[in-house]
């Protein structure tokens, strides 16, 4: 996977915890909007 991706993904990892805490259907929403490459 280009570095660039992972480097998007790692982020939304961090994000994720954040979102995760007030409302776990939008980490949901995160990762099924963007998958892996």
């Amino acid at each position: 996977a280009p570095h660039g991706s992972r480097t998007g993904w790692v982020m939304h990892e961090y994000r994720l915890d954040e979102r995760e805490c007030n409302n776990p259907s939008a980490g949901l929403q995160v990762l099924n909007s963007e998958p892996p490459d």
